[in-house]
């Protein structure tokens, strides 16, 4: 049975391993995370290590929606639209990196929209109530003009 901290140094190793094989992944052909992995430019140390966890690359595409398995073969895959940006960004962690990043983006604008709403908001009935006093104003010297001539 294998420790808590050999599942995380396992795990580690399988986004490493899975960064590494984005740029050998192809976008529009099937394949095989074992093949894929035979075939790399890796080390041989790297390839054993990489085919022990293997289960848990595939685990990870599965995962991140990165692929879209082929119903008629198990183990054989391709690459969604997600894989294929995930793919152009550099990898899984550049591309999560970048996913992140949007998200506090979006989280700031939407804390900036929301005091810039508050201020409206605070400042809205002195605008309304000028604009009700000048059109009072307006009215009662179109009237007066009326009378006095």
């Amino acid at each position: 049975m294998t420790s808590q901290r050999e599942r995380k140094i396992e795990s580690e190793n399988a986004v490493k391993y899975l960064n590494r094989l984005f740029s050998q992944i192809p976008n529009d052909a099937t394949f095989n995370v074992s093949s894929l992995i035979l075939e790399s430019n890796f080390s041989e140390s790297d390839k054993i290590i990489a085919n022990d966890i293997s289960q848990l690359i595939e685990l990870l595409l599965r995962k991140y929606e990165y692929v879209k398995e082929n119903n008629a073969e198990h183990f054989w895959y391709t690459l969604s639209d997600k894989g294929i940006k995930a793919k152009r960004y550099g990898g899984h962690t550049e591309f999560q990196n970048e996913l992140n990043e949007i998200e506090n983006l979006s989280k700031k604008k939407m804390i900036s929209d929301l005091k810039n709403s508050l201020r409206i908001n605070s400042t809205y009935w002195w605008t309304f109530s000028f604009s009700i006093l000048a059109l009072l104003l307006a009215l009662g010297k179109i009237v007066y003009d009326i009378y006095k001539k």
